[in-house]
């Protein structure tokens, strides 16, 4: 995370329930970033600890719900792209939202997605389709927004915003070890990669 920050915010030894802003003292941005952390992470773990290591709504049908990465195929849209409904969904803690239906072609945060290249020949293709979630530091260089034009206009806070894109993995098909979705964790990128 890159950033103007006075320290590098948040230790998980030191298991702390909240920073106590004492009275009369100065508020550094570390104190607060330290707290935002803290929370950020009892937040994630309490959602494993309670869904797992991920999850979707139990059901997406009830009108005041929102539905949950719904993947449709849909020959209008061409090859190489299919419909992503909105939705939400946990992954290691983390929600994650897509507020509008899309494809994988247009979906935010992702642009120029890799194509979908089906084999030229008759072979079938399998691949695994997952959703890859993160968080990334927005600053004023991407969105101006938290720029503080009462103050003529410096940058005060950077945004913290949860990405969340559905990726494909395609995997050649092997009649003698079929895709599954135990085996399917096998072909996906690891963490960090």
């Amino acid at each position: 995370m890159r950033g103007d920050f006075s320290r590098k915010p948040f230790r998980r030894d030191l298991h702390d329930a909240a920073l106590v802003h004492q009275q009369g003292r100065v508020w550094l941005d570390g104190d607060w970033n330290e707290d935002v952390f803290d929370r950020l992470e009892q937040n994630e773990r309490e959602a494993t600890d309670v869904i797992g290591p991920c999850g979707i709504p139990d059901d997406p049908t009830t009108p005041d719900d929102d539905a949950y990465y719904e993947i449709e195929v849909d020959p209008a849209l061409g090859p190489g792209d299919f419909r992503i409904h909105a939705g939400r969904a946990y992954v290691d803690g983390i929600l994650t939202l897509l507020d509008a239906d899309t494809t994988y072609l247009t979906q935010p945060d992702l642009p120029n997605p890799p194509p979908i290249i089906p084999p030229a020949d008759t072979k079938q293709l399998d691949a695994v389709v997952y959703l890859d979630v993160w968080r990334r530091l927005i600053t004023y260089l991407e969105d101006e927004s938290v720029r503080e034009p009462a103050l003529g206009g410096p940058d005060t806070v950077a945004r913290l915003r949860t990405i969340g894109q559905i990726k494909v993995q395609p995997v050649p098909v092997n009649p003698d070890k079929p895709l599954t979705c135990d085996s399917a964790h096998d072909v996906l990128p690891r963490p960090g990669s």
